[in-house]
């Protein structure tokens, strides 16, 4: 039986709000006496601009409203911010003298405004909620407009806090050089917990689900159950360097852009061909040729074309350039109508254009190479 959210309405101040303000990096940043999570461990990084913190304390210092924020209630009485985050983080920072915003034009950090009494004493309202983990989820998911968003592993991270969150945040943290590197094959931004994403939906096999919502049901439900598991957190993150590196090994570090469209689909690949025997000097060399292929429309596709082992089978995730409809038409009247294959006439609605040359032979698709059959004929050559 779901549990019902428990919501009250908390009014405080900006002074209230900064006491005790303590910014400790990865282990988080903490305020309202030391009662307040602002940034828990397993939260997304400050991603405030300059011109968005000024923004802020310039509604503040001209009484507008600033919006309500959002906290939970924590086991131990104390709170942690589900929405408003990033505002909060501005006030405690400006009133920490860490920046400076323009009053009667001039540059004034926080001890030197002339209205420094208004703003301690600018009032906020919170609203706090307690629940179990499926009632906040869906809470969270309705409140999540105010702001900058939590995008939805930020959500699941939120729902799911504990050891396990706090590590796999801390290993998949951005920055350096080999989050460069990973990025560049799977894309996604580390900052906002996008690689944290990817690497959750390889191991817990959500990957294999072709609907979002089953996506993320599955991840859900892996990191409820291994949410006082840190020492999971380092096997997430093992699995998902195991893939990359796989993935780097056998087809170069300079791998072309198209290896970043892979994207995902790079946990499923080291899945099925992981453990085969591959020349990976081979892969390189026709990767390289095969990137400079104009007739190859998808070229993420050649990556799995090249693990099948080039087969006729293989080609559809390359998704060939098709001959338009004039050199099938040209083809078609030089024919007589007749297929190549068979010689039976039939309409060209009833025929389809072939390569005389295969392509996987160098035959161009152009109309000295192009040739039509009947679509049965067609085909049967394709599925030999």
């Amino acid at each position: 039986m779901k549990t019902k959210m428990k919501i009250e309405t908390l009014k405080i101040k900006v002074k209230d709000l900064i006491q005790d303000y303590f910014d400790d990096g990865d282990g988080g940043v903490s305020g309202y006496g030391g009662k307040l999570t602002i940034r828990p461990p397993y939260q997304r990084e400050f991603i405030y601009d300059m011109a968005q913190q000024e923004a802020v304390i310039t509604s503040i210092l001209k009484g507008y409203p600033l919006g309500e924020m959002y906290w939970g209630k924590t086991a131990n009485g104390n709170f942690e911010i589900i929405d408003g985050q990033q505002r909060t983080i501005s006030i405690c920072a400006f009133a920490n003298n860490e920046y400076s915003v323009e009053e009667e034009g001039k540059p004034r950090n926080c001890e030197d405004l002339t209205g420094h009494e208004a703003f301690m004493e600018y009032p906020l309202t919170i609203h706090v909620c307690d629940g179990d983990d499926e009632a906040r989820l869906d809470w969270f998911q309705i409140i999540n407009s105010h702001g900058e968003p939590l995008n939805d592993q930020e959500l699941l991270n939120a729902t799911y806090s504990g050891p396990f969150v706090t590590e796999a945040r801390r290993l998949f943290k951005s920055g350096g050089g080999a989050d460069k590197l990973r990025a560049k094959h799977v894309g996604g931004s580390a900052l906002r917990q996008e690689l944290l994403r990817t690497a959750l939906e390889w191991k817990s096999g959500a990957m294999d689900a072709e609907k979002s919502a089953a996506k993320r049901n599955i991840v859900a439900a892996y990191m409820s159950k291994h949410r006082k598991d840190a020492d999971e957190a380092q096997a997430l993150y093992r699995h998902f360097n195991a893939v990359i590196n796989w993935a780097i090994g056998t087809f170069g570090a300079k791998a072309p852009t198209s290896a970043k469209s892979v994207g995902k689909g790079w946990g499923r690949l080291y899945r099925e061909y992981g453990k085969n025997d591959l020349d990976r000097d081979y892969l390189q060399r026709r990767l390289k040729e095969l990137t400079g292929n104009e007739n190859i429309q998808r070229k993420a596709g050649i990556y799995e074309y090249l693990l099948k082992g080039e087969t006729l089978e293989a080609e559809r995730h390359l998704n060939l350039r098709q001959f338009d409809p004039d050199i099938r038409m040209t083809a078609y009247e030089q024919q007589g109508g007749l297929c190549a294959i068979t010689g039976e006439h039939l309409p060209i609605e009833e025929m389809e254009a072939d390569h005389k040359v295969p392509w996987s032979k160098g035959g161009g698709t152009t109309l000295d190479n192009c040739q039509m059959v009947s679509r049965y004929e067609n085909r049967r050559k394709g599925a030999k």
